[in-house]
């Protein structure tokens, strides 16, 4: 899955753009960083049980990248 980067103006795929995330202390002390990863883990379980075989280990690789990001953020400065 591939999302779109207006910094870079090119798409990175989406577990790239969770660590990178992850990786900027500022992004860590976000609520609305923290609401989308939550948002993602939710959504990600659910397509880890309803997917095929195939699809099932890319959305089960994005998913140990959230949940990861969410074990990862610190307390909520500003939303």
């Amino acid at each position: 899955m591939l999302i779109s980067n207006p910094v870079s103006k090119g798409a990175l795929p989406l577990p790239e753009m969770v660590r990178t995330a992850i990786a900027t202390p500022k992004c860590r002390k976000c609520g609305c960083m923290k609401e989308t990863l939550l948002t993602l883990e939710g959504q990600l379980s659910k397509a880890v049980l309803d997917a095929d075989r195939a699809d099932q280990s890319e959305a089960e690789a994005l998913l140990k990248e959230v949940k990861l990001g969410v074990e990862l953020m610190e307390p909520i400065e500003y939303t």
